[in-house]
């Protein structure tokens, strides 16, 4: 997660001892998501954008950076695409320089 204070946060639920629950308490609209089997079909709150990154990876990009995100991420030609290039892109969204892995 990068929220507007360029803070970066990493949750991983499946190789951690963190839960679903810790993380639906650092990022609530989570909560009301519904995630179709290998992302198809899923479902996010308003004000949220799915994007499908395959293999089972969820990325929620919200509405008023959705069309920088989209432009920046624009030769990504399939669902697998997104899923190394969806951090700099929002890096760059906010204004993070390089350096930040």
């Amino acid at each position: 997660m990068i929220n507007r204070k360029k803070d970066i946060f990493f949750i991983n639920t499946i190789h951690s001892d963190i839960g679903v629950e810790k993380n639906e308490e650092f990022f609530p609209p989570i909560k009301q998501c519904s995630f179709g089997l290998f992302g198809y079909d899923s479902v996010v709150p308003k004000g949220w954008n799915y994007v499908n990154q395959g293999f089972g990876n969820h990325l929620l990009v919200a509405d008023e950076v959705y069309g920088e995100f989209c432009e920046l991420t624009k030769d990504c030609k399939s669902v697998v695409d997104y899923y190394p290039n969806w951090f700099d892109a929002a890096k760059m969204i906010v204004g993070i320089s390089e350096g930040v892995q």
